[in-house]
């Protein structure tokens, strides 16, 4: 990047995160920590995984399967309905 200043304009944001960051570093506002590849909550959104895997980072971002709650409940909807009879 230093010796090619034409795509400095493409990179700036970079130059720029990283001062944001260092700053805050420095400054004691800001923790910067090692998480393993693995742990990558993002990862769920950009690379294939097993479907455990999968299913721990899904649970820890809070998201819900859909399907899942569905089936429940059709399953407790049957359960009050035979019971009603």
């Amino acid at each position: 990047m230093a010796a090619n200043p034409v795509l400095h304009a493409k990179t700036k944001h970079v130059d720029l995160d990283l001062h944001f960051v260092r700053k805050r570093v420095t400054t004691g506002t800001l923790q910067v920590n090692y998480v393993p590849a693995r742990c990558q909550l993002a990862d769920i959104l950009t690379k294939p995984s097993a479907v455990k895997h999968f299913e721990t980072l899904r649970n820890q971002l809070n998201v819900l399967n859909l399907s899942q709650l569905t089936k429940e409940k059709e399953a407790e909807e049957m359960l009050k309905n035979e019971a009603a009879e």
